[in-house]
């Protein structure tokens, strides 16, 4: 069974966050990584970590650096960040059967994968869609408008309702700027 990789929010405030980390992480290799890993990202001011307490401080330009990308860093090196107090998991697993979220573990694992593939830039919920909306515009043009196997206009119309789902009001904050509420929960957390 592999052990689980997390940090946990302690507290939070824009341009300053501090998570401790699971034993797991908390080797001095493992703590100097996810220093490197933070410290590279653009606006990054400084990042202390303490191995001993598995503690590690992060001061941030929060008009430079957007929390999604902060969280998408930590994930692409499998580590699941843990926010006290917002029940997510919880309300993603009730009523889920284990072949779903096996499968849902599966596409999650995919999407960090192309993630990682593309420097960030892609992501699995943005390159199906896209292969989709390609495959129907090939067939459009090879075949026409006629009907087929699979038409292209459901294959457009798949393209369009994969991409809304999974883009469209995701992110409704201009770039750059962090929602306590919607991304880390409360202040001080």
């Amino acid at each position: 069974m592999v052990e689980e990789r997390n940090l946990t929010v302690v507290s939070f405030v824009p341009g300053r966050i501090r998570v401790r980390a699971d034993r797991s992480l908390r080797s001095s290799d493992s703590m100097r990584a996810l220093q490197e890993l933070l410290a590279g990202l653009g606006g990054v001011r400084e990042v202390q970590v303490n191995p001993t307490t598995g503690s590690l401080l992060m001061s941030y330009d929060p008009e430079t650096l957007d929390m999604a990308e902060l969280l998408l860093a930590v994930q692409n090196a499998n580590v699941k960040v843990v926010v006290p107090g917002l029940d997510q998991q919880a309300s993603v697993e009730e009523g889920v059967s284990g072949v779903a979220r096996s499968i849902n573990d599966c596409f999650s694992q995919v999407d960090r994968a192309v993630s990682r593939a593309t420097g960030g830039r892609l992501d699995a919920k943005a390159v199906a869609p896209l292969a989709l909306g390609a495959v129907a515009v090939r067939q459009l043009l090879i075949q026409g408008a006629g009907l087929s196997a699979i038409p292209w206009y459901v294959l457009l119309w798949y393209s369009f309702e994969m991409f809304t789902k999974y883009n469209v009001g995701k992110r409704t904050k201009p770039s750059g700027t962090v929602d306590v509420q919607q991304d880390l929960g409360p202040a001080g957390v």
